[in-house]
């Protein structure tokens, strides 16, 4: 079981390599720019699953439930030689039967680490059974699991239940909504037909749910190897989820005074997005069109609004919005009651404007900045 305090470390130590206060997480998750969501945890006091969830999405974290039913974060097997350079553990056979459900057999042979993956934290998992077939996983096929990846609906999974004797299957993830996890596998052929069945489970009875990144047909463990990449016969768009497919980011239109400037939106990849510690649904891209904050940033820059991370508790670069009017200004609270808002050159405008003013709002926390080389 993973105490309290093992999981507070946990959650401490990924707030500090995305370099966020505990003040900011809890803004992130739970709309309140305070360190009690963390601060409960340290004093001894259990997160609920729901709040268990924010904190780890904002994190970048996977969530799962330990052998007791308490909560945990994934990423509780040894994964010391899961970033091996060139191999990576076969670490058991993924059911494929009729219902899908076995139990794990670890095995001790370490296979070769496909080249496109990476550095990427992964392992070798062997399909048995046939309720696969249609979505092109053979029996005796091997599945490259991420460990790091999102997951993402339409995914071909890798799944371990949260029971005694922690099955494991291999499925195809039709939807996650309300706490409820809705799986499909296939039936053994008849009359060289298989049938499509769905299984619905809630979130506290899986413990772990991985992307299946890859699929390999042939020998891979014998002297002789010989085998072939299997594309998805479901979309051969997403063949691979190395994390490195892009998410469209709407455009914060109305920064500075000339708005057909901007793109309508702009792609980035979704593994960089997770790494900057922040959501794609609440990101906006923008274009500064002033000269207001060079040198620091470049009249014509490109910058990532976090439009989740509204609090001016803490100084910074922020999208603001001043009678009417959108720019991009470096806002430091006072402590007075009062927002000082300047650019960053010697000579750029600055403001003074009350907590309260109704003319004055923050849109988001500049999250990055790309800016062009001279």
């Amino acid at each position: 079981m993973q105490d309290l305090q093992g999981l507070y470390q946990k959650l401490e130590r990924r707030r500090k390599e995305l370099g966020l206060t505990q003040a900011q997480v809890g803004q992130r998750a739970f709309g309140r720019a305070d360190n009690s969501a963390l601060q409960n945890i340290r004093r001894g006091a259990w997160p609920s699953a729901d709040r268990l969830s924010a904190l780890c999405s904002v994190l970048g974290l996977n969530m799962s439930l330990d052998e007791t039913g308490q909560n945990a974060t994934k990423g509780t097997m040894d994964k010391s030689n899961f970033c091996a350079k060139d191999r990576l553990p076969l670490i058991g056979i993924a059911a494929c039967s009729a219902q899908g459900w076995a139990g794990e057999t670890r095995l001790a042979a370490d296979l070769p680490r496909p080249e496109w993956i990476g550095a990427t934290p992964a392992f070798w998992a062997k399909a048995r059974g046939s309720s696969m077939v249609p979505e092109g996983i053979n029996d005796g096929d091997y599945c490259v699991v991420g460990c790091e990846q999102t997951v993402r609906v339409g995914d071909r999974v890798w799944v371990r239940e949260a029971s005694v004797e922690r099955r494991v299957a291999v499925k195809r993830l039709i939807d996650i909504a309300d706490q409820v996890v809705t799986l499909r596998g296939w039936l053994p052929p008849v009359g060289g037909h298989q049938e499509a069945f769905e299984e619905v489970r809630h979130t506290s009875a899986i413990l772990e749910l991985l992307p299946v990144i890859g699929v390999y047909r042939g020998n891979l463990e014998g002297h002789e190897r010989t085998c072939r990449f299997v594309d998805d016969p479901k979309d051969h768009t997403r063949t691979k989820n190395s994390g490195s497919d892009t998410v469209e980011i709407p455009a914060l239109h109305d920064v500075g005074a000339k708005p057909d400037s901007v793109a309508d939106s702009a792609a980035f990849p979704r593994k960089w997005i997770l790494q900057l510690g922040v959501s794609a649904d609440s990101l906006c891209v923008a274009t500064v069109t002033d000269a207001s904050l060079e040198p620091k940033i470049s009249q014509h820059s490109a910058v990532l609004v976090d439009t989740a991370d509204h609090s001016l508790g803490q100084s910074g670069i922020f999208a603001i919005r001043t009678d009417g009017t959108v720019r991009i200004a470096y806002v430091e609270d006072l402590g007075n009651g009062s927002f000082f808002i300047k650019g960053d050159g010697k000579r750029s405008a600055s403001i003074v404007v009350a907590h309260n003013d109704p003319g004055f709002a923050a849109i988001g926390r500049v999250v990055w900045v790309g800016q062009r080389v001279t």
